[in-house]
């Protein structure tokens, strides 16, 4: 067993009992692990019960033994507690905390990733409005971190490279990518001849946007700039339902209780 010091972010916290509560923590150390702690409203560490807010970035003294990990005392370095002050951005936060606390496997230390979610809270409590946009580009981070981006370079299904005859401009949520034109109308034809076996039509998007510009844009920059970036509101809205689509199809994640726009899953 042994005592280490880490930043991290508190994604999760269930109050268990007798005064025990049980986190999920994003650490810079150790990548998200779940620790339980004492620490509490009643003892004397009043400042150390802060580092156990949601939307808090804190340095933690934790102590591993081989089967858990408990937080001995904690620190804030960086409270976004302003996020809180408006519903939309409370329920954006939320929702990528609940996100990456899903998505996340345990003890996989991610550090740039867990970068990335500091400046998201840090860029959303600045931000007045297009809180979407950076939710999106947060998304992006996470699934690159894990090596999971969709295929935008070639058509997914037939591996052609987009040319004037073949253009990629739908989006194929099973197949993981960009589809040309010719294999969309060859699956267009499949599902007619299918119809009568009832198979379940795929997921399929065909953006009035350039997705592919717009997501290697998103990709290639860090969070913290894109303080001044912002995708109109209808861009904004598919884009988050096709990744949201992705997301739910290739990772195991089922429902969160933070979607933004509850309607879609």
């Amino acid at each position: 067993s042994m005592l280490a010091d880490s930043t991290g972010i508190i994604l999760r916290r269930i109050n268990a009992t007798s005064g025990r509560k049980m986190l999920s923590i994003f650490t810079q150390k150790y990548g998200k692990i779940s620790a339980g702690t004492s620490i509490s409203e009643k003892s004397s560490k009043g400042k150390a019960t802060l580092s156990l807010n949601r939307f808090t970035y804190g340095r933690y003294e934790i102590y591993r033994s081989r089967d858990f990990y408990n937080v001995n005392s904690g620190e804030v370095v960086k409270s976004f507690f302003r996020i809180g002050e408006n519903p939309d951005k409370y329920f954006a936060a939320s929702f990528v905390l609940e996100l990456t606390d899903k998505a996340l496997p345990e003890e996989l230390p991610q550090p740039k990733l867990l970068n990335e979610l500091v400046d998201f809270l840090e860029t959303l409590e600045d931000r007045s409005k297009g809180f979407i946009t950076l939710v999106i580009a947060y998304e992006i981070k996470l699934l690159d971190a894990l090596g999971m981006l969709p295929n935008l370079d070639e058509c997914v299904v037939c591996g052609t490279k987009p040319d004037d005859k073949h253009r990629l401009q739908y989006f194929s949520v099973e197949d993981g990518g960009m589809v040309c034109d010719e294999c969309i109308k060859n699956m267009e034809k499949e599902t007619v001849h299918n119809s009568k076996a009832k198979v379940k039509p795929r997921l399929i998007f065909n953006p009035k946007f350039d997705i592919v510009s717009i997501v290697k844009y998103f990709s290639k920059r860090p969070i913290s700039a894109f303080e001044n970036i912002m995708l109109d509101s209808e861009t904004e809205e598919e884009l988050y339902k096709i990744f949201r689509e992705y997301i739910s199809y290739h990772m195991d994640i089922g429902t969160l209780k933070s979607e933004l726009y509850p309607s879609i899953v």
